[in-house]
């Protein structure tokens, strides 16, 4: 018997943009708005043709088999070839260091600033993104596995192994102490100014944190270790540690958010300057829009916005901010 006619096309055509249209709607980077260009016309004009051809019948052999023409083939083929044409690739997947697993800091990891300026040059380079917080050491992980593309974090030798680090700068992260308000120690703790100089007190840090495990440890540092942020912080003010060595940026908003504020302080000790770069995972499908990327940081650092954002979060830091209940 003869197949029966298949829907008008141009319908077909018009479901089609609508779905597409709906995909693009779901990422969280720009959104692509160019016409399809040559090889998508192509695509779907064969497969046009051959949803109208004539010839498209099944036969059934004399064992009851039943067989589909050439014609039917060769349109599963065209339409198989013209989803893949019009196939988005996946977004960029933006790993950052989660603060903790409670409710009071879950928002604020992809809020850090260096992750706002890793995500506005995204933006700058038309790169879809996501932003997902996970625990530090299983964000590695999963960047050296190509199961997350980026991350912004200090290029190491090892990091070198798995990812390509973008030569540029993205921000400087200086380290400070801090340590309970209340610590009777206080002032000989603000006195401390190197490494070396540590080996006689009680250091807290939390798991994945490269500049304390390639540092203190090796110096002979005595560190104790959890799993985030928030328990250091929670464990420093009760006095279970000395101090902990931190980014302003990063611990003050975490501080404030676990109503901290009044209970521990930051020592005007710097450490250390860390240079946080972008590095993406070598087995990264997005590893051809490094360039692009880069560019948009080398602009970002011509037309003030690095310096602009970095005096932003500055001053937010250091403003207390009220906990939340």
């Amino acid at each position: 018997m003869r197949a029966r006619p298949h829907a008008d096309p141009g319908g077909a055509r018009a479901g089609r943009g609508r779905a597409n249209a709906g995909a693009r709607a779901s990422t969280h980077g720009p959104l692509d708005s160019e016409p399809a260009d040559a090889s998508q016309a192509a695509a779907s004009d064969t497969l046009d043709s051959t949803m109208t051809c004539p010839s498209l019948r099944t036969s059934r052999s004399p064992s009851g088999t039943r067989h589909v023409s050439a014609c039917a083939v060769l349109a599963l083929v065209c339409l198989g070839a013209a989803l893949a044409v019009n196939a988005r690739p996946p977004p960029l997947r933006l790993a950052a260091a989660s603060s903790s697993s409670s409710d009071e800091t879950e928002q604020l990891p992809c809020n850090k600033v260096y992750l706002q300026l890793a995500q506005e040059a995204l933006r700058r380079a038309r790169v879809d993104f996501t932003c997902e917080a996970l625990p530090w050491r299983r964000a590695q992980m999963m960047v050296r596995l190509g199961e997350q593309d980026a991350m912004v974090t200090l290029a190491t030798p090892e990091r070198a192994e798995y990812s390509v680090a973008i030569e540029d700068t993205l921000y400087y992260l200086p380290l400070h102490a801090f340590t309970s308000a209340t610590h009777p120690q206080r002032e000989a703790l603000a006195r401390l100014r190197r490494v070396s100089e540590l080996k006689s007190w009680q250091v807290l840090s939390y798991l994945g944190d490269g500049w304390t495990q390639s540092h203190l440890e090796p110096a002979g540092v005595s560190v104790a270790w959890s799993r985030d942020l928030a328990t250091v912080l929670n464990q420093l003010a009760v006095q279970r540690g000395d101090l902990t060595i931190a980014a302003e940026v990063e611990a003050m908003p975490v501080i404030n958010a676990l109503g901290l504020a009044d209970q521990l302080v930051l020592l005007p000790n710097v450490f250390d300057t860390l240079e946080f770069k972008f590095l993406m995972s070598r087995q990264s499908r997005h590893l051809d829009k490094l360039p692009a990327i880069a560019a948009a940081i080398r602009s970002m650092r011509e037309d003030g916005t690095i310096e602009r954002l970095s005096r932003q979060a500055d001053t937010k830091a250091q403003a207390p901010q009220p906990a939340v209940e």
